[in-house]
């Protein structure tokens, strides 16, 4: 069964490009973008130049939540046309997943996978029991940050710590962070919930008084833990992120200094992670 591959890009950003080496010569990969997106990087275009396979990019209309309409209306044409493809949306965002629940009903193959899911499971090596290599093992990768509050392992106490943070004084980037983290219409959802509900007051009043630092160690666990690229944090991230961006307001001075800092192996994987989030941890306080 062929299978039509569906991009959020305004969600994934360019994560799909890893289906190149992946889908089948019948597959197909359709694109939606408007000018949010976030822009390719070099080495992806050189492998999407360099790919044989066509791909159909759909430029939408803006407004809030265009593109997932959009992209939900095109399926929905498709289905009809095609009823030997199976339909997958490539998207971090869970409000499609109402789409998905709706067309499976109705016996239509449809899901939907993360950006993540798009590259290949690296194959796990097998463990060296020495207590040697293992030091050698754990010292080779980036110290993960340590908890500073209450469990975030699920997506509504994440959403809720972000409230927590950001404060309901500061609508604008409130609800850009929710969008940012939970894609469009769920985010959407929580900022609305956050805005007029009065069930949160109690969960703000109570919760434990956290330093800046705390703040912004906080803010960027929860980023990096809903961007299902499954990357330990380094403990010194967060600071890093807001006081180069306070010395560079410069997205390519940022980025270069990412890569001194954290070295061209890992730099662009964190860049990708945080760079819709540096102007609102700048705010921060």
């Amino acid at each position: 069964m062929r299978k039509d591959y569906y991009i959020d890009s305004e969600n994934v950003g360019d994560d799909w490009i890893s289906l190149l080496d992946s889908v089948e010569a019948d597959d197909k990969i359709i694109v939606f973008y408007t000018d949010k997106s976030p822009h390719m990087n070099y080495n992806n275009l050189i492998l999407l130049k360099n790919s044989p396979k066509e791909i159909t990019f759909i430029k939408c209309f803006e407004g809030t939540n265009a593109l997932d309409f959009q992209l939900c209306t095109e399926i929905g044409l498709q289905v009809h046309n095609n009823p030997d493809v199976e339909f997958i949306i490539v998207s971090n965002d869970t409000g499609y997943d109402a789409v998905v629940k709706y067309l499976k009903q109705r016996k239509i193959p449809i899901k939907r996978i993360k950006g993540s899911d798009c590259s290949p499971k690296p194959v796990q090596e097998k463990a060296v029991s020495t207590e040697k290599n293992n030091n050698a093992s754990a010292a080779s990768k980036p110290k993960p940050e340590a908890p500073v509050s209450p469990s975030i392992n699920d997506e509504e106490a994440r959403a809720k710590e972000i409230l927590y943070i950001l404060g309901k004084d500061n609508l604008s980037e409130l609800h850009t962070a929710l969008q940012q983290i939970f894609g469009a219409t769920v985010g959407n959802n929580y900022y609305k919930s956050f805005k007029t509900g009065t069930t949160y007051k109690s969960f703000l009043e109570g919760h434990k008084k956290l330093s800046l630092n705390e703040k912004l160690a906080l803010y960027c666990r929860i980023v990096f833990a809903q961007s299902g690229k499954n990357l330990d944090m380094p403990s010194d991230f967060p600071k890093f992120v807001k006081d180069t961006w306070k010395q560079k307001k410069n997205l390519n001075s940022f980025r270069a200094s990412l890569q001194t800092k954290y070295g061209k192996d890992i730099y662009d994987k964190y860049y990708s992670i945080i760079k819709a989030h540096i102007k609102i941890l700048d705010k921060i306080k």
